[in-house]
């Protein structure tokens, strides 16, 4: 039986009303040591798949930080200009104590357009956080917007939700219009293999080129 006390799945018909800062109050402080006992390694993942596609003095822009792993996989990379956001006041305090990034904001990533100028990054990484956000269409034409032509996307998201959610559509409609440029979409991964419940849960991981056309 799943353990309900740290509930990750949400209904569809939910996502619009989340209190996302609610959500992750209490969970930040013991967020690490959770994902650590659950096997989640796709922090990891997705620094390897940027560090294959930019250098370490780019600009950054780690969408949804949470507690900072992310930034942390990276900053271990040699990658010096990483800027983070993520809706929970809390999961950016744990953030800002492994000093990984250049910069932390609030943001609600449901709500566009965030707070920077088109063309502020070179590459977007958002890992373990789509599975929130609703609308992924207006979200990724946000990322087109920030990201500099020929930079690039890294994204993760779990396999029914890529299916749910028509991923496959939208982002072939954004090829077709050279809004973008696919360079890797992976195998269906592990997500939580040693959480009960979930060992069968997969994931996929994305690589965007951006063309700006």
């Amino acid at each position: 039986m799943k353990d309900k006390s740290i509930q990750l799945g949400i209904g569809k018909d939910e996502l619009d009303d989340l209190d996302i800062p609610k959500r992750y109050q209490d969970f930040a402080s013991v967020y690490n040591q959770k994902v650590e006992e659950w096997g989640y390694r796709a922090f990891q993942k997705g620094a390897e798949l940027l560090n294959q596609y930019l250098n370490e003095n780019e600009d950054i822009l780690d969408a949804g930080c949470g507690t900072g792993l992310v930034g942390m996989a990276l900053s271990n990379k040699g990658f010096t200009n990483i800027t983070g956001i993520d809706a929970s006041p809390e999961m950016l305090e744990e953030s800002k104590k492994h000093q990984s990034y250049k910069a932390l904001y609030l943001q609600d990533m449901r709500k566009t357009p965030f707070r920077f100028d088109e063309n502020s990054f070179n590459g977007i990484i958002c890992i373990g956080v789509l599975s929130l956000i609703p609308d992924i269409e207006s979200l990724l034409a946000e990322f087109i917007r920030l990201t500099k032509h020929g930079g690039y996307i890294v994204f993760s998201q779990k396999e029914d939700l890529c299916k749910e959610r028509e991923y496959e559509q939208i982002l072939q409609m954004l090829t077709d219009k050279k809004c973008l440029k696919r360079e890797f979409v992976s195998k269906p991964e592990e997500w939580l293999p040693n959480r009960e419940g979930y060992e069968n849960d997969k994931m996929l991981f994305f690589v965007f080129q951006v063309l700006k056309a």
